[in-house]
């Protein structure tokens, strides 16, 4: 693993906390506005993706998503501009411990994002203008959330959005999606940081 000594160690230090203030900031307001709004509309929060829903259904589906994700993940490890933003916290650099401390906060935010994209905004529309429109109109912000990645990350995040608005839709909740992402997530941080080695 390509861990970092001495001068790069401090100099990432304050970044790397910077980077997850600023994660779990967001991961806060992403959840705690939806939430709040369910709670005033008196909304049932199963109806918004909340819980395991159809658990049978979307675990083979994430399994075998994930497979087909591994050799994507594999050849984005090696590229320049991969391995400029990943590992995502620089913190994750300084340490085995720093490394799982960065993947916790990943997927913290994770199912933060998820819930907002998959849950809240997806199941929202579903209800007024059907499933497919509301994969689609959900996908839009989960694009532009993408843009200042690296240029195949931003365009699979286009894919990404319909096939994950699928599955929550398939599997009636948005749990199925935070797990997949996050997977991938972590998968590309560990081979990027094994392939900078």
């Amino acid at each position: 693993m390509n861990w970092l000594r001495g001068t790069a160690l401090a100099a990432s230090w304050p970044a790397g906390w910077g980077q997850v203030a600023t994660k779990l900031a967001r991961g806060v307001v992403i959840v705690v506005l939806p939430l709040l709004s369910l709670v005033l509309l008196r909304a049932r929060p199963g109806a918004f993706g909340v819980g395991l829903g159809r658990w049978r259904k979307w675990l083979p589906d994430i399994a075998i998503l994930y497979l087909l994700m591994l050799p994507l993940v594999a050849w984005a490890a090696t590229r320049p501009s991969f391995q400029r933003v990943y590992p995502y916290f620089a913190l994750q650099r300084l340490g085995p411990g720093w490394f799982v401390f960065g993947l916790a906060v990943r997927l913290c935010y994770m199912f933060c994002w998820e819930f907002l994209f998959r849950g809240y905004l997806l199941f929202g529309f579903e209800r007024r203008v059907g499933a497919a429109a509301a994969i689609g109109v959900s996908t839009v912000p989960f694009v532009l959330m993408h843009f200042g990645k690296p240029l195949p990350e931003l365009y699979g995040s286009v894919v990404a959005g319909l096939v994950l608005g699928f599955v929550a839709v398939r599997g009636r909740s948005f749990i199925p999606c935070a797990i997949l992402h996050f997977a991938v997530a972590a998968t590309l941080d560990v081979a990027a940081l094994l392939a900078g080695t």
